[in-house]
C-alpha cells in the first residue's frame, strides 16, 4: 500500500508525494496436537510451523528466480536446519546452484550481524543439509534463489526444523579465583542430545598507548566554520612479535560503530620499525599477518569538541592473537567432580522442557606466552555435533572467556611496558671478603640502585637531572666505564642522535680513553689454560671489553659520517674539513683492526667510507647485497638513489624513487 499526500485546495494536481508501506505477515507457528488445524489455515493454504517445523514444495525453478518466507522464530530456537531436495529437468546438466540467504533485523547489531548467506549446490535426488545460527522470538527472512547462470528448471523440497540447546547464560565468563562457572541448559523444542564442549583458541591483551597528542586540523578541510574546528588525537601503540603470525586490533569504544559514533569511526595504521606502513583498516578490524619484528600502531579519531578526545587519551588497545593450540575447559554435571577432579559430564539425551546443570571448570594453568590480564578467548556448544543430518548444536557456538591470573600467567613480558635495555656493567663482582662486610653490600647496592635510576632517565627530558648524576658518579671515578658507556647510549638515542654528535664523539673518546687496546689483543691471544681461573676471568673481561670497544668506535664513525649530512651541515658547519676527514679515517682503520667492515652490521659505515671517496660502485654493491632481502627500508632507497644520481644514471635514479615512493608514500618516516 502508500499513503499519498494530496493538496486540498488543488486535489486535480495529484499526489505531491508517495510513502509507500510494507507489511510482512510472517508464517504462523502452531502447535502440534491431534486437532485439526485453524480452518483459516486450511482455506487458505497458508504455510505453517508446527513446532518449529515446516517443509514446502517449490515447482518449476527457474534461474534467477526469489522465493522469499518470512517466519516467526520460536522462542528458545538457538539454530535451524534446512534440508534440500532437488529434482532436476533434462535441459540444464545435473547439478544445480542455489543462493540460500537468511536474515533476521536485531537491535544494536547491523544486517552483518544477523545474516547468514550460503551457497549450495545440489545434485539429484541428493539430500542436503545447511543449518545457521537464529536469535529466538524474531522475525526471519529466508530467500533460496537458483544462481541466474545455473541454468535449467528443477522442482525443489525443503524441510525447515528449528532447534534449541539454549543456555540460561548466552556467555560464559570465567574470572582469577573461579573453579567454575554454573551454567543450566533446556532444550525447549525437541529431543536433543548433550555433549557440551569448550575451547579457548585466542588470548586478548590489552596494550597501553605510549602517547597521545591532540592537534587542530586544517580549517579549509576540517572545518564547518571559524568557530567549530575538529580536533584530531594521535594514540600510539608498541606491538612486539616475538614471532611471526596473525594480530587482529580492535578498539572496544568505537569499534562497530559508524553513523551512531559521534565520533564517526576512525581509522589506524601498522608501521615496521624503520616506518614502512604495512596495514591501515577502520572501524571493522581485520587480522593482519606480521613477520617477527617490533611494530607501532597509530589511531586517529577526531572530533570537533577537544574534551571529548581527551578522554580518549588513555583507551587501550585489544590486541588479539591465536593461541599455539587450542585451550579445553572440562565440563562437570556437579561442583563437586569439579573440585575433586571426578568424572567428566558425558552425552545424553534431554527430551523438551528438561533442564540440565552444568559446571565449566577454569583453565588448570595459562598457555605459555601469556601475561596476567590477558583474556583467553573461545567457544563453548552444547549439542552434540551431527545430530538429526544436521549440525547438532548453534554453528559457532557461545562466547566464552577466561582471564588470567597473576598465579595461572606464563612467563613472558609485556610489549607495552617494554625499555630501552641498560648498557653493560663493567663493574668488578664482590670480593668474597667484600661480600661478607655489611658497608660494602650496602654500597655496592646503593650504587646499583643509582646506575638503574640513571638508566630510566630521559636524556631529552630529564637532562639537568641526567648531568648532575654522571658528573657526580665521575667525581668519585672519572674512568668509570659502566657511567661513561651509559652516557654514551643515551646520547645515541636514534631519535634525537643528529642533534647532538659533538657531544656523541666526546663521549666516545671517553670511553676509547679508558680501553687500552694493545692489552686487550694480548690477553686474547692464543687459548687460555682451562684451569686457571684467574686467566679465564681475565680473558672474559677483554672479551666484554672488545665488543665495547668496536661498539664504540662504530658509534663514533657514524657520529663523524653523520655531520656530513646536508640536513646538518645547515646547522652545523664543519669548521676544519681537513681535520675532520682525518678523524674519520683514524676511526675507520681502528675499526677495521677488530672486524670486518663489509659484515652487515657495520656495512653502513663502509659504504659511507667509500662514498666520500666518491667510490659509489663500491657502495651500491654492498648496499644491494644486504638490503636485497630485507624488509624494505626508507633509508635504503634513498641511498641507492643518491648514488645513482651521483654517478649519473639518471633512469635508475629516477627508478628508485618511484620504488621508494611506492613503499613509502608518506616520504620519509
Amino acid at each position: 500500500a502508500e499513503v499519498r499526500g494530496i493538496d486540498p485546495t488543488h486535489p486535480e494536481r495529484g499526489p505531491l508525494f508517495r510513502l509507500p508501506v510494507t507489511v510482512l505477515r510472517t508464517i504462523p507457528t502452531v502447535e502440534d496436537s491431534d486437532d485439526e488445524l485453524p480452518e483459516r489455515l486450511e482455506e487458505e493454504s497458508v504455510l505453517h510451523l508446527v513446532n518449529g517445523w515446516m517443509e514446502e514444495h517449490l515447482e518449476d525453478m527457474t534461474p534467477g528466480r526469489i522465493e522469499r518466507r518470512f517466519m516467526a522464530v520460536p522462542d528458545g530456537a538457538t539454530w535451524v536446519d534446512l534440508r534440500f531436495h532437488m529434482t532436476a529437468h533434462d535441459n540444464g546438466g545435473r547439478s544445480r546452484m542455489f543462493m540460500v540467504h537468511a536474515l533476521q533485523a536485531i537491535p544494536g547489531l547491523t544486517n552483518r550481524d544477523g545474516e547468514k548467506n550460503n551457497v549450495v549446490i545440489l545434485e539429484p535426488e541428493v539430500p542436503k543439509v545447511v543449518s545457521f545460527p537464529v536469535q529466538p522470538g524474531r522475525t526471519m527472512e529466508l530467500a533460496i534463489a537458483q544462481y541466474w547462470s545455473s541454468l535449467g528448471d528443477c522442482n525443489l523440497e525443503y524441510e525447515l526444523t528449528f532447534h534449541g540447546v539454549t543456555p540460561d547464560q548466552r556467555e560464559v565468563r570465567l574470572q582469577p579465583g573461579d573453579e567454575a562457572v554454573r551454567v543450566e541448559v533446556s532444550t525447549p523444542l525437541q529431543y536433543e542430545k548433550l555433549a557440551p564442549a569448550a575451547k579457548l583458541t585466542t588470548v586478548r591483551r590489552l596494550v597501553k598507548p605510549t602517547s597521545a597528542k591532540i592537534t587542530q586540523l586544517a580549517e579549509d578541510r576540517d572545518g564547518f566554520d571559524e568557530e567549530r574546528r575538529f580536533h584530531r588525537l594521535e594514540l600510539v601503540y608498541p606491538i612486539e612479535q616475538t614471532s611471526s603470525g596473525s594480530v587482529t586490533p580492535g578498539f572496544s569504544k568505537t569499534d562497530d560503530l559508524l553513523y551512531d559514533s559521534e565520533y564517526g569511526g576512525h581509522v589506524w595504521a601498522i608501521f615496521e620499525k624503520n616506518g614502512r606502513r604495512v596495514a591501515t583498516d577502520d572501524i571493522w578490524p581485520h587480522s593482519v599477518s606480521l613477520d617477527k619484528g617490533s611494530y607501532t600502531l597509530k589511531l586517529w579519531l577526531r572530533h570537533d569538541d577537544r574534551t571529548k578526545l581527551e578522554s580518549l587519551k588513555s583507551a587501550p588497545l585489544l590486541l588479539e592473537r591465536s593461541l599455539s593450540s587450542p585451550v579445553s575447559l572440562s565440563v562437570y554435571s556437579t561442583l563437586i567432580d569439579v573440585m575433586q577432579g571426578g568424572a567428566k559430564f558425558r552425552s545424553s539425551w534431554l527430551e523438551p522442557g528438561e533442564k540440565q546443570r552444568l559446571f565449566v571448570a577454569n583453565v588448570s594453568s595459562a598457555p605459555s606466552g601469556t601475561l596476567a590480564g590477558d583474556i583467553l578467548l573461545g567457544t563453548i556448544t552444547y549439542g552434540e555435533e551431527g545430530t538429526h543430518d544436521g549440525a547438532g548444536q548453534l554453528p559457532g557456538g557461545f562466547p566464552v572467556s577466561v582471564v588470567v591470573s597473576t598465579t595461572d600467567a606464563a612467563s613472558g613480558t609485556s610489549s607495552s611496558d617494554s625499555t630501552e635495555s641498560a648498557p653493560p656493567n663493567f663493574d668488578e663482582p664482590l670480593s668474597e671478603d667484600a661480600a661478607k662486610n655489611p658497608k660494602a653490600k650496602l654500597s655496592r647496592k646503593l650504587r646499583d640502585a643509582k646506575l638503574e635510576f640513571l638508566n630510566s632517565l630521559s636524556i631529552d627530558s630529564d637532562r639537568e637531572a641526567f648531568d648532575r648524576l654522571v658528573e657526580e658518579a665521575l667525581k668519585k671515578d672519572a674512568g668509570d666505564l659502566t657511567v661513561l658507556v651509559t652516557k654514551l647510549h643515551k646520547l645515541d638515542a636514534p631519535k634525537s642522535r643528529k642533534e647532538r654528535l659533538s657531544e656523541i664523539v666526546e663521549a666516545a673518546d671517553a670511553v676509547l680513553a679508558q680501553l687500552d687496546e694493545a692489552a686487550i689483543a694480548l690477553t686474547l691471544i692464543g687459548r687460555s689454560d682451562a684451569d686457571d681461573k684467574a686467566a679465564a676471568k681475565a680473558r672474559k673481561s677483554a672479551e666484554k671489553k672488545k665488543a665495547l670497544l668496536i661498539d664504540t668506535l662504530y658509534r663514533k664513525g657514524r657520529a663523524l659520517g653523520y655531520m656530513e649530512l646536508p640536513e646538518v651541515v645547515a646547522k652545523h658547519p664543519i669548521k676544519d674539513q681537513q681535520a675532520h676527514d682525518k678523524a674519520f679515517e683514524a676511526n675507520y682503520k681502528a675499526l677495521t683492526k677488530w672486524v670486518d667492515p663489509t659484515d652487515s652490521d657495520y656495512f653502513l659505515l663502509h659504504i659511507r667510507r667509500e662514498a666520500r671517496q666518491h667510490n659509489y660502485g663500491e657502495s651500491l654493491k654492498w648496499l644491494n647485497k644486504y638490503s636485497s632481502g630485507a624488509a624494505p627500508n626508507y633509508w635504503y632507497f634513498e641511498k641507492r638513489r643518491k648514488f645513482y644520481e651521483a654517478l649519473g644514471w639518471k633512469h635508475l635514479s629516477e627508478n628508485a624513487w618511484q620504488v621508494r615512493t611506492s613503499h613509502f608514500p608518506n616520504g620519509q618516516p
